[in-house]
This record gives structure tokens, C-alpha cells and sequence, in this order.
């Protein structure tokens, strides 16, 4: 049984990191570990991970990962996760399919708890 309360719980703010964006934006967000850490803690290890979707897009003259994929989570339904990461190591898809991870694993706290999404940020 997964525990709905861990789930919607808000992340505490020290483990928001930061990192360089476009321009001279900086965007916070959560590590992928700790998100998934949540989910396994919460569900006692009992969900359920499928990638539906790799694809690799090649734009200006760039080329990104996309993964999609789904999260089962018993008693709270499937949430899906959508996941990008620039094709530069050969690591890059692991990273897509972590965020995608991310998204879906913060999309069922959100459907528990109605959490700020502030609070959630990937």
C-alpha cells in the first residue's frame, strides 16, 4: 500500500540544487535520486516503470534525447513522464529517462497531495 501522505509530502528545500541555463538563467531543481529514493520509500519498492518512447531529435544543430515513459503506482494509477537531455555523452538517454522519472514520480505527489508545484520543481 502506498503511503499517499510521503508522497505529497514537499520536498525540504535543501535538497533543491541549481544549475546554469540559457542565457544567464539558473534554474533550481530536484535531483533524480531523491525523487526516486521518494517513490521507492513510498510504494515499499511496489510500482511499477515502463519507457514507452525513446526517440533522438536533431535541432539546430543540436541533437536531444526524449524519453517517454510510464509510472504504476498501485492505488494511484499510472502517471506518464516526459524527458530531454542533450545527446553529448553516452549517459545523455539514462539522464532523459531519469527526468522522465522524475516528472511522472512529482506528477503522483501532486495527484495525492495538490502540492505546490514551486515546491516540486524537476
Amino acid at each position: 500500500m502506498a503511503d499517499k501522505q510521503l508522497l505529497a509530502r514537499p520536498f525540504d528545500p535543501e535538497t533543491i540544487r541549481q544549475r546554469p541555463g540559457s542565457g544567464r538563467n539558473v534554474f533550481d531543481y530536484l535531483p533524480g535520486g531523491d525523487v526516486i529514493a521518494r517513490v521507492i520509500q513510498a510504494t515499499d519498492n511496489a510500482f511499477g516503470w515502463t519507457v514507452d518512447h525513446v526517440e533522438l531529435i536533431h535541432q539546430n544543430n543540436a541533437a536531444y534525447w526524449l524519453v517517454r515513459c510510464t509510472l504504476t503506482i498501485p492505488e494511484l494509477g499510472s502517471r506518464q513522464g516526459l524527458g530531454t537531455h542533450p545527446a553529448d555523452t553516452v549517459d545523455s538517454v539514462k539522464a532523459a529517462e531519469t527526468d522522465a522519472f522524475k516528472r511522472a514520480g512529482l506528477s503522483a505527489g501532486q495527484k495525492v497531495g495538490g502540492a505546490d508545484e514551486r515546491q516540486l520543481a524537476v
